[in-house]
């Protein structure tokens, strides 16, 4: 169901079963983590950084349950960087024509290589009563500020995300909060939304 919708099925805090479809509204998150003095940041202990070949994908086939394969080629990513594909099989679609929708969609995302963050690790114990609020009711599919300078030099890259995974890890002295990220790129476009409302940024809905 979630390869079908492109959406979000998962379990939260409260331990009940959640599921966002595609299309669901995104917020901004007043979570912002920053490795300098930004006002209001939450400092990280660690960050992953992925830029490269990981998550680029430049023809996309998708067959649906009773259906035939449905292909999506980007042919000017092919040409930069070789054919890599991703194949979607047993999609709940009801329609060929809506494979090829998705098969479109997901080109469109994957087809060029992007500098993604894709965690950031905090420790609770030495943040501040209102950081570790704002840290334990973080859930899957909130938004969240990441700034970061790579080795200090030169200006902060500074994206915004989405969680998609929260993993905890506690020892003596600490308690560390892992938050796995992915780009709010296929987040849909929100009229006057100062960060999701911003045209040549985002889709509008497929």
């Amino acid at each position: 169901m979630e390869s079908t919708e492109n959406g979000m099925l998962f379990m939260n805090r409260s331990g009940s079963v959640r599921f966002k479809n595609r299309l669901f509204t995104p917020t901004s998150s007043s979570i912002i983590f920053a490795d300098d003095a930004t006002v209001g940041s939450i400092k990280y202990t660690n960050i992953g950084v992925i830029y490269g070949s990981e998550n680029l994908y430049n023809r996309v086939t998708v067959l649906r349950l009773d259906g035939v394969d449905q292909t999506a080629d980007s042919t000017t990513s092919q040409s930069a960087y070789g054919v890599s594909a991703l194949n979607l099989s047993g999609v709940l679609l009801q329609t060929d024509a809506e494979a090829l929708d998705l098969a479109n969609y997901l080109v469109g995302l994957y087809d060029q290589p992007q500098l993604r963050i894709s965690e950031v690790t905090v420790n609770l114990h030495d943040k501040e009563p209102d950081q570790v609020e704002k840290l334990v009711i973080a859930e899957i599919g909130d938004t969240v500020q990441v700034k970061f300078t790579p080795n200090q030099i030169g200006s902060a890259i500074n994206q915004y995300a989405i969680i998609i995974g929260i993993a905890h890890g506690i020892g003596i002295d600490q308690h560390q909060v892992t938050y796995k990220l992915a780009r709010v790129a296929f987040l849909p476009f929100v009229l006057d939304d100062s960060i999701f409302g911003l045209l040549d940024s985002g889709i509008l809905a497929y």
